[in-house]
């Protein structure tokens, strides 16, 4: 697992060796046997998510539920706590995600949190205007003290389609959705391949076929919403993580299902897991993996 200090909110990842997280049961069980939650009967607020721009604000009887765990469903959560309720080392907020980006705001002064399902559909809907309208109007934050982190997910290089995306004429989108050829991804993957990431098969580092295929960057699409709302550059974190290309580390739903188109049916099935993000305010950290990002 690997574990993010974020100020005071501490980021928990699961990797391809802590398994499969599609199942809400696993979520308890493995964050329970983790020595950095300290909590044995936390408080598990967990997002399953659905590909459209719902947003959940927390209520104080849903905040302060004797629950152990309460399941909500749509693809962003942000907890709405005033001042001096916020009931340190107790409340945990997660989701699973397979290549999409968890993105995760903090609110330094009131120690608010919003965790975002940050996908290709999520983002094409509204889903980042709509937190960010949400956070500033509840919780009164101002821009400088926002923090940011985006998880790990699919990057540009790795995140090519046949045709043409139906955003790819919009202004917004345009600078993130590009034609390229085969060979300037085969590059792309080089590269990766050149910083110690491993390609997803050999064999797709020297295409046969000179075809242009579209792609798309997320991330790009995400930092330039946070510049245009003037969150300065420092106070956003970014993990750098490809899922797709790191297939010893992640699982990766687009890897699976090219393998799968492929006739690879056991490698596709074995690939196309979910893995946990879930973060907590000011816990020791005791995680095999620590990133110190303040």
């Amino acid at each position: 697992m690997l574990t993010f200090l974020l100020k005071d909110l501490v980021l928990y990842i699961s990797e391809r060796n802590d398994g499969d997280f599609r199942q809400t049961q696993h979520i308890r069980e493995f964050l329970q046997a983790q020595p950095a939650i300290g909590e044995e009967n936390f408080h598990l607020l967990h997002l399953q998510l659905e590909n459209k721009q719902q947003s959940i604000v927390l209520t104080n009887s849903e905040l302060f539920s004797k629950q152990t765990t309460q399941i909500f469903v749509g693809d962003a959560i942000l907890t709405n706590y005033k001042k001096g309720e916020r009931e340190t080392n107790q409340t945990l907020i997660s989701m699973v995600v397979g290549d999409c980006f968890p993105l995760i705001f903090f609110d330094q002064k009131s120690k608010n949190i919003a965790m975002i399902h940050a996908g290709w559909e999520p983002l094409d809907l509204g889903i980042l205007d709509r937190v960010w309208q949400q956070m500033t109007s509840l919780w009164g934050v101002k821009t400088k003290n926002i923090w940011a982190f985006l998880g790990p997910g699919i990057r540009a290089q790795s995140y090519c389609v046949a045709s043409e995306p139906r955003q790819s004429q919009r202004p917004e989108w345009q600078q993130f959705i590009k034609k390229i050829s085969f060979s300037q991804k085969a590059k792309g993957q080089q590269q990766n391949l050149d910083k110690g990431q491993q390609p997803n098969r050999a064999k797709d580092l020297h295409p046969n076929e000179e075809k242009e295929v579209w792609q798309i960057d997320l991330p790009g699409f995400i930092k330039d919403f946070l510049t245009r709302k003037g969150l300065p550059q420092e106070q956003l974190f970014d993990s750098q993580l490809d899922t797709y290309q790191l297939p010893d580390q992640f699982f990766s739903h687009r890897r699976s299902q090219e393998q799968l188109a492929k006739g690879e049916k056991p490698l596709a099935q074995a690939n196309d897991g979910r893995f946990l993000v879930a973060c907590q305010l000011s816990l020791p950290i005791s995680a095999s993996k620590n990133f110190l990002l303040t």
